[in-house]
């Protein structure tokens, strides 16, 4: 009886002390990355580096149209998805990348855009492994088995996802880019009706689109303000991960409130409220209407309607923060709990145990069971993640024997979980995360359609392929460098 009173008192402390780092660290880096998104930034770095990789045809006069090498400009592309993912998480890059790519496959004639839209997902959800900033599900891992920012989590994760993301100067061959490239290259899109030519998912040459950048900048200082802040932000978090008093969200907060206080600040006269005015003349029929429609003044409704009059960004930016995950993650943490007072998580752990003989079937295993399965049937990558995180830190699980003898297999237990519930974010399903969800509403608010099907044949053709790298290089950091 006590033992399960314990045992219900650390998972309840667990959950509530994520929900506390995640609302302070998760929240307030969120908040820098989608006021960045919110000032157009990203999306205008977007146009500039998609016009860097034209140039005029050799031979052709210099008033000649620019065009780009479709190779090239899909390169480009690729690199900036996994950079920015890096540094502000892959809900930003769905968001403002996913919009950019609407429009410029449209502008440029791509008539079947899946190598350009399928690139952009996957990198940005790969990068997303790298730092516990750059995902939810980083944050929890990392809480739970308390692990440094940078010397407990980012030195086990960053070089699996930059070695799934490799550039055409490294040797592996079985790499997300060289994989995507080929894949694109050698396959050809279905002809649609009235086309002519041979189509292409990745045309040998295109022409970028025809937009300043600074036009896509809805606020050129704030872009500027926000990219040093969050760089800023990052480089502390990596100076301060060596003193163990200073928590991630001690760091992360300041710069989130910075980041709001500075879009308060610039918005307060911009937009001023304006009191209704009756009109003269009003006869009895617009009062009893006017009436019976009353809204008290200082309403709730009132107020965001008034909020978002006068701090229109800020408003755009609080609404897309990640604040709805908060109640979801709260019920799947009731749902794995329920697990755990039915038994469930217990013989779970033990089934696991039984199975991670060594590093290496831990580290596969879970590397293909949290992307292939666990990600796309259990409430999204975040649902998989916390149940994971259950098992893993079950007695019989954690104290199995042959575990404690052998303190790699847990290690690689907590990694190969890190790494698979990233890569499980592009599975068989759009609910595998959350930023599938999105990626497709968004395209499909651009006329882009991405059928259940179709989503789960391409995927289904790279997740196993880079799970398999990811894990071997967890594998070998486990083996080499614990």
């Amino acid at each position: 009886m006590a033992s399960d009173l314990t045992t219900s008192w650390c998972s309840l402390s667990l959950f509530f002390t994520w929900l506390v780092h995640f609302d302070r660290f998760q929240n307030s880096k969120a908040y820098i990355s989608t006021a960045l998104d919110s000032t157009g930034g990203l999306r205008a770095l977007a146009f500039f580096i998609s016009q860097k990789s034209a140039r005029t045809p050799q031979l052709s006069p210099p008033s000649a149209e620019k065009t780009a090498s479709g190779v090239q400009l899909y390169t480009t592309l690729y690199v900036f998805w996994f950079v920015a993912g890096v540094i502000v998480g892959n809900d930003p890059i769905v968001l403002s990348g996913t919009a950019f790519l609407g429009y410029m496959t449209r502008v440029t004639g791509i008539t079947t855009p899946t190598a350009w839209t399928f690139s952009q997902f996957i990198a940005a959800n790969i990068a997303s492994a790298a730092l516990v900033s750059s995902n939810p599900t980083n944050v929890l891992i990392a809480g739970a088995f308390e692990l440094n920012f940078l010397t407990g989590y980012t030195k086990n994760t960053l070089l699996p996802s930059v070695i799934t993301q490799v550039d055409t100067t490294c040797t592996a061959a079985v790499v997300a880019y060289p994989l995507l490239l080929v894949t694109f290259k050698t396959l050809k899109p279905p002809r649609k009706d009235g086309t002519s030519g041979v189509p292409a998912y990745i045309p040998a040459q295109l022409t970028p689109p025809d937009v300043d950048p600074r036009s896509a900048l809805l606020d050129p200082k704030g872009a500027v303000f926000h990219s040093a802040l969050i760089l800023v932000t990052l480089v502390v978090l990596v100076g301060t991960s060596f003193v163990k008093s200073v928590e991630v969200w001690m760091v992360t907060a300041p710069g989130g409130i910075i980041a709001l206080l500075r879009d308060l600040w610039t918005e307060r006269g911009s937009h001023p409220l304006s009191t209704p005015q009756e009109p003269e003349g009003i006869n009895l029929g617009r009062v009893i209407v006017s009436t019976s429609r009353y809204e008290p003044r200082y309403s709730l409704p009132a107020f965001d309607r008034a909020f978002r009059r006068q701090f229109p960004t800020t408003a755009t930016t609080i609404s897309r923060l990640p604040l709805s995950l908060l109640p979801f993650a709260g019920g799947i943490f009731v749902l794995a709990r329920a697990l755990t007072s039915l038994g469930w998580t217990s013989i779970f752990a033990l089934w696991l145990a039984k199975i991670s003989i060594n590093p290496a079937v831990t580290i596969f295993f879970l590397g293909y069971f949290i992307a292939l399965v666990l990600c796309p049937l259990c409430g999204t990558n975040i649902g998989a993640t916390i149940l994971l995180v259950e098992i893993l830190r079950d007695p019989n699980f954690s104290h199995a024997p042959h575990i404690v003898a052998s303190p790699k297999i847990l290690t690689g237990a907590i990694f190969s979980t890190a790494l698979a519930s990233n890569l499980g974010a592009f599975s068989w399903t759009f609910s595998s995360s959350l930023a599938g969800l999105l990626w497709v509403s968004i395209l499909k608010q651009k006329g882009i359609h991405v059928k259940a099907r179709e989503f789960a044949a391409w995927n289904c053709l790279f997740l196993p392929i880079l799970s398999t790298v990811a894990s071997a290089v967890v594998l070998l950091e486990v083996e080499c460098f614990q």
